[in-house]
């Protein structure tokens, strides 16, 4: 297991499936991998576009970037006020990462990608049992008299 750099930004703004977009404003460690439907999406200025190096998996890598760790790192490192905090390039590239052999990084990887699909899933119900609510309490279901 070694720390170091992990990632060199694109400064291109064009993702590229295993990309990692990390949201530069607001709560620390908000990260995502590019997936090959966001191919050739933009990347605006509120996001780092980050290329993660060889032998660095780039599930991994976003899942640690949303990790308490480095999220406690990157809130002591960002600056502005309480109610919007922002990150530099110049504080992203000096963000500690663990990163342990491939085999690890893959199981940890594979883990996160099950639990992100629970959690898609999850807010899908309940979006849907919003909606059923919202339409039986207004008329859809219980008239008025």
């Amino acid at each position: 297991m070694k720390r170091g750099a992990a990632a060199r930004p694109d400064g291109a703004g064009t993702p590229a499936p295993g990309d990692v977009v990390l949201a530069r404003p607001g709560e620390p460690g908000r990260a995502a991998v590019v997936r090959e439907e966001q191919r050739d999406w933009v990347c605006g200025t509120g996001c780092f576009l980050l290329r993660p190096v060889a032998g660095l998996d780039a599930d991994y890598f976003a899942a640690y970037l949303r990790g308490q760790e480095a999220r406690a790192w990157l809130d002591t490192h960002s600056t502005g006020s309480m109610q919007m905090k922002t990150i530099s390039l110049d504080v992203l590239k000096d963000l500690p990462v663990v990163v342990p052999d491939s085999a690890t990084q893959q199981a940890i990887a594979g883990t996160m990608r099950m639990l992100d699909e629970h959690e898609r899933l999850l807010l899908e119900q309940v979006a849907l049992t919003q909606n059923i609510r919202s339409e039986v309490l207004g008329g859809g279901i219980v008239h008025a008299s």
